[in-house]
């Protein structure tokens, strides 16, 4: 309730040498958790495709065989060396998922940096509006503790009701109330944004972020980063999928043996083949089809959300742009003619504290709406970009 805009804390709140701007907190970023996940998904992926290489399905397996044979001329043993090797079947599929995963990499890799710099740049500017709540927050309780001490003593002299003064040390209960919410969010966006990025344990002051730049245009986010993120994680889905039906395909393997019985040796190469059960060809085939589906709905989704959050950032932004709110030097203006009038004795303060609090409440709007155009701004910059930051 007790804000006022960041033109006006300049002047009673000077930045300090401590204060970080948003460069500084970027270059402090810490393991983002979408980064991590990007990775996990690469790295699943490779060991998906590290089960078969070339012919083979899987690593040969070995067998040895012996035990004892009794014949009238003495004791003996009998030894038999196996070896399978699984023949793949999935060397087409194979090669289109290795070639997915390539062309999905870099994407993905960079949309999770890209989804990591915006939320440390939104979780900024919430740390940078608390902030600024807490000093306008402040300087309220100043002022309205001033205005009480004037008229104290205007009661005093008989000059003013009783009443007066228990509704300006009302107004100077809500100020101070209103500041300990202040700093309670200043506290949480401060550890919020301190998980993102290396900052000090202790709340400090932040720059005001610039609004960053961007070539927004009626296109929105079909050829973005985010987008071609999107399209290249469904793709790799998709061929992950038909790869591991494929592999689950293969049935043919090569044999070959060498033993001993008695006193004789023999070679042996043959083939095997791994008969399916019934109906499980097509249990395969009816899940392949619900996965790529699945995959195709899941990625369309995702972009249409995209679409929804970039053409919201775009009404935010036109919605709050400078024509639109008061000026705020025009409302300071005017709380200070009320201040004097008070403060003169010509008006009582029940008179003039349902216009303060209005205008006390446009000066919180300024201040809100500058914050809600900063976070349009970075959000129409990283949804819209095309090329890795």
């Amino acid at each position: 309730m007790f804000l006022y805009p960041l033109t006006v804390l300049a002047l009673v709140a000077p930045a300090t040498t401590s204060a970080l701007d948003l460069n500084q907190v970027l270059a402090a970023a810490r393991s983002s958790e979408t980064r991590l996940a990007a990775e996990a998904e690469l790295a699943a992926a490779a060991r998906e495709l590290s089960l078969s290489r070339g012919r083979l399905l899987d690593a040969p397996t070995l067998t040895v065989e012996t035990g004892p044979r009794f014949s009238p001329s003495g004791d003996d043993f009998d030894l038999a060396l196996g070896l399978e090797a699984p023949l793949a079947a999935d060397q087409a599929e194979h090669r289109a998922a290795v070639e997915a995963l390539a062309a999905a990499r870099h994407d993905l890799l960079a949309a999770a940096d890209l989804s990591a710099r915006l939320d440390l740049e939104l979780a900024y500017v919430d740390a940078w509006e608390a902030a600024e709540a807490v000093g306008l927050a402040e300087r309220e309780v100043e002022t309205v503790s001033a205005w009480l001490a004037v008229v104290a003593a205007r009661v005093a002299a008989g000059a003013e009701a009783a009443y007066e003064t228990t509704l300006v040390a009302s107004e100077l209960q809500a100020s101070r109330l209103a500041l300990v919410g202040a700093r309670e969010r200043h506290r949480v966006t401060w550890a919020e944004l301190g998980a993102l990025a290396a900052i000090p344990a202790e709340p400090q002051g932040l720059v005001e972020p610039q609004e960053p730049f961007f070539a927004d245009s009626e296109r929105g986010v079909e050829t973005s980063l985010f987008a071609r993120a999107i399209r290249a994680d469904a793709a790799l889905e998709r061929s992950l999928a038909t790869l591991a039906v494929a592999r689950a395909g293969s049935r043919w393997s090569v044999l070959g043996s060498l033993g001993r019985e008695g006193e004789e040796e023999a070679a042996r190469v043959g083939l095997g083949l791994r008969l399916p059960l019934s109906g499980q060809v097509q249990a395969r085939q009816a899940a392949l089809a619900a996965e790529v589906a699945a995959a195709g709905r899941s990625a369309e989704l995702d972009l249409a959300r995209l679409e929804a959050r970039w053409a919201g950032a775009r009404e935010r932004l036109a919605g709050v742009g400078p024509t639109t709110l008061l000026p705020s030097a025009e409302v300071e203006r005017a709380l200070a003619a009320l201040d004097a009038r008070v403060s003169a004795g010509k008006d009582r303060p029940s008179q003039v504290l349902p216009l303060r609090r209005q205008l006390v409440s446009a000066l919180a709007t300024a201040l809100t709406a500058r914050a809600a155009r900063l976070r349009a701004s970075f959000e129409i910059a990283a949804l819209t970009l095309e090329a890795s930051p």
